[in-house]
């Protein structure tokens, strides 16, 4: 259960931190929007996430690791590395004011390696995950093939020892509902791994944007279509409130017809105006419903 549960688990969690520094807002993402706007902000987060992907790295490769898996690291390192050392170079671009293409021309850095390396060590971690329940499987096999040893067993011995044959039975009995729970847990795992799956994707590629709050209003997660359309990145907005959406060319009576629904628990349904990132501002078609748990709260 230790290496099925530990071992893959964080190996995944170290590739997940990898795909986020090659993918949409990481590292790369940061670097070339530092270079073509100029923003001293893309360059500080892209600094922070260099030191975080060290740190990453470093816990990943000290691992005993396949040689396929290694080299597919050593692949995404390099690349890193190369943007690295082209830090400098945007740098004195940005401050020189330099022509884009000049500075594309200078900084310029070939990922597609980098970003076959990271597909590779994602089915190389599926398949270690697919072995692992295989191996939760067998132990579920083998531990039925106990139980039936050990009922056979107490069957041998009720006629030396009653009190004997008590104590297997309370044995078996134990053994049948740890495998019975280990048996549902797997059938559990692979029933929510599936249902969470599907959900992220459908949430995170819908064409509409979906923002959600915890009850006091902080944002907690926003889809990539509010990023596209409102130009605020995830990462600035989680914790605060949507405060710095409202552009105040609404009705008063509006926003307070809205909090007196959901209030209610009720949905409301309506159309507002949001500010942009760059102080412009868009009309959005809303619907706002409380997402309810299971106990009605």
């Amino acid at each position: 259960w230790t290496d099925y549960a530990e071992d893959p688990e964080k190996k995944g969690v170290w590739i997940s931190s990898l795909r986020g520094y090659l993918g949409y807002g990481g590292i790369i993402h940061n670097f070339k929007n530092y270079v073509i706007r100029k923003d001293e902000s893309y360059r500080m987060r892209m600094m922070d996430q260099l030191t975080q992907f060290d740190a990453v790295m470093e816990s990943y490769l000290a691992e005993p690791l396949p040689e396929n898996e290694r080299r597919a690291l050593e692949t995404i390192r390099q690349t890193i590395e190369e943007y690295r050392a082209k830090v400098d170079i945007a740098n004195r671009a940005v401050a020189g004011n330099w022509p884009a293409e000049r500075t594309d021309r200078l900084v310029r850095v070939d990922d597609t390696e980098a970003i076959l390396a990271l597909r590779n060590l994602e089915m190389l971690w599926m398949d270690s995950r697919a072995r692992s329940t295989e191996r939760i499987i067998a132990a579920v096999t083998r531990g039925e093939t106990l139980i039936g040893y050990g009922f056979l067993a107490m069957v041998l011995l009720v006629a030396a020892a009653l009190s004997i044959s008590i104590l297997i039975g309370l044995l078996i009995r134990d053994m049948r509902r740890t495998n019975a729970r280990l048996t549902e847990e797997l059938h559990r795992r692979r029933a929510l791994q599936r249902s969470e799956q599907r959900l992220a994707q459908a949430v995170e590629q819908s064409p509409v944007t979906i923002v959600i709050t915890d009850t006091g209003g902080r944002i907690q997660y926003a889809n990539r279509r509010f990023e596209d359309l409102s130009g605020w990145p995830r990462d600035e907005i989680i914790g605060s409130t949507p405060e710095f959406l409202l552009s105040g060319g609404d009705h008063d009576e509006a926003y307070a017809d809205l909090q007196a629904t959901l209030k209610r628990g009720a949905v409301w349904r309506g159309v507002l105006r949001n500010l942009d990132r760059d102080g412009g501002s868009h009309w959005i078609d809303s619907t706002i419903l409380p997402l309810r748990a299971e106990d009605g709260m």
